[in-house]
């Protein structure tokens, strides 16, 4: 399978949703294990208000997963484009970016 098979079979919107929606990302022990998943994700598909607003909800405070912390700056300082996405979605959900991913 390929990814179009993939997103047409609706694999990749469950992953989106078990990751942003339903909030493992902000789970230790899954967040930390799939770091590169979450930054792909992110870096492939369109930042939305919801999504923002989670990533800020989650890297906000003292505890959060720092791998994924680590996988989302790096992809943030690489990637202009999706930074000022993901910034921009942020304003819009009415949240504060967290310094520690951006």
């Amino acid at each position: 399978m390929d990814l179009p098979d993939l997103e047409k079979h609706g694999l990749i919107q469950a992953l989106q949703d078990h990751a942003f929606n339903d909030g493992y990302v902000g789970n230790f022990e899954w967040a930390n294990s799939n770091p590169g998943l979450i930054a792909w994700l992110i870096q492939q598909y369109p930042m939305t208000d919801e999504i923002a607003q989670r990533l800020c909800s989650t890297f906000e405070g003292l505890y959060y997963p720092h791998r994924a912390r680590d996988s989302l700056r790096a992809l943030f300082a690489a990637n202009g484009a999706k930074k000022a996405e993901f910034l921009a979605a942020a304003a819009n959900a009415g949240s504060t970016p967290p310094k520690t991913l951006v």
